[in-house]
């Protein structure tokens, strides 16, 4: 009567293996989650830093847009360049559409943070904040 049956043991040892490839099975599954949050952050971070690095100096801002005034295609044209407490404002005139087009994609390759943006067939003014 002192003796374990040995099938008890083995039992007991599959009951133990299941019960641990159960467990393993929700700690992968919590990995994973765990992961692709980490890969979101991280992808946030990367966003936000990219948004720092580009919005981060003010007096810089401002010199490239007064950089485009002096832009070898927009010498002869007329910009105007407005700053105004928290924004800053820009309006070209000209009928030469290829200037223009030129003009709108400059502004939008520098990634300025544009809050307001007119286009008509002759006239592309924009608004932005500091």
């Amino acid at each position: 009567m002192n003796r374990i049956n040995p099938i008890y043991i083995l039992i007991i040892l599959f009951l133990l293996l299941f019960l641990s490839f159960i467990y393993l099975g929700t700690e992968k599954s919590k990995l994973k989650d765990i992961q692709s949050n980490f890969a979101h952050e991280i992808l946030t971070a990367k966003d936000f830093r990219i948004l720092k690095s580009n919005h981060q100096d003010k007096s810089n801002l401002l010199s490239k847009i007064k950089g485009l005034k002096s832009n070898t295609p927009f010498r002869k044209e007329n910009i105007q360049i407005i700053n105004e407490g928290k924004y800053i404002k820009a309006l070209i005139k000209s009928n030469n559409k290829e200037v223009l087009n030129k003009f709108l994609n400059q502004i939008l390759q520098d990634r300025f943070l544009i809050k307001k943006l007119t286009i008509t067939s002759n006239m592309i003014s924009f608004e932005m904040e500091k």
